[in-house]
């Protein structure tokens, strides 16, 4: 391995605009691979990984935030219930990300790009309006 490569798999990808850090790592974030130092990303107790980026900081902050919906979702339809809070209409459809049922309000039809190894196919999919919103964050 060259020298170059070497600090490149053991030194921070992160930092100044031109020029990363270089310090020791830490981890290696798991959204998109960079390695960090403890300057620049930080290591959780449930093994995750993440870098100080803010694309990185807003998936995890995300998926708290899902996990949350997600449980009132479920409340909801418990409840013969549209899977959105403030709605009182019977669901009538599944989304096809979160699993939840909504009313017809909230279902619409996205055209999705599905990764499969390295090939792209659009697909049309039914998913909640929460769903619908969640999508820039993760292209």
């Amino acid at each position: 391995m060259a020298i170059r490569e070497y600090h490149r798999a053991t030194r921070c990808d992160l930092g100044r605009r031109f020029r990363s850090c270089r310090r020791p790592l830490l981890g290696r974030c798991q959204y998109c691979a960079r390695g960090f130092c403890e300057q620049h990303g930080d290591r959780f107790g449930d093994r995750q990984e993440v870098c100080r980026r803010a694309s990185c900081q807003a998936k995890r902050e995300d998926l708290e935030r899902y996990d949350q919906f997600k449980a009132r979702t479920t409340a909801h339809n418990d409840n013969n219930l549209c899977g959105i809070e403030s709605c009182e209409e019977s669901p009538l459809m599944r989304c096809e990300r979160c699993g939840g049922h909504f009313c017809g309000d909230h279902l619409r039809q996205q055209l999705i790009e599905i990764v499969s190894g390295l090939e792209r196919t659009p697909e049309i999919q039914r998913l909640c309006t929460y769903c619908v919103d969640r999508l820039s964050i993760w292209k």
